[in-house]
């Protein structure tokens, strides 16, 4: 006989924990996978950002709000920080 576990959410938190503390390239595909922002952004949002009124936009979108995502989940305080982050990381 098959028994069921029940998830919880202190076992989810645990194994992502886990993850990002010794496996950060496994947890940002993680990330990556999970998280569908898609799902997130209003499509308004996404047809003002890319309008052709205003400057040229030099990056995308959602590279941006990775970038962002990034951003708070290593508590990097400052944006010139999260860009030599994203500089001197692969």
């Amino acid at each position: 006989m098959i028994t069921h576990k029940q998830l919880s959410l202190a076992d989810i938190f645990s194994d992502c924990k886990e993850k990002f503390e010794n496996n950060k390239s496994l947890f940002l595909s993680l990330l990556e996978n999970t998280i569908n922002l898609d799902d997130l952004v209003p499509a308004s949002f996404i047809n003002h950002f890319y309008a052709s009124t205003g400057r040229p936009r030099k990056y995308m979108l959602y590279a941006m709000l990775r970038a962002l995502i990034l951003q708070r989940i290593f508590s990097i305080p400052t944006d010139s920080l999260l860009i030599i982050f994203l500089k001197h990381s692969q």
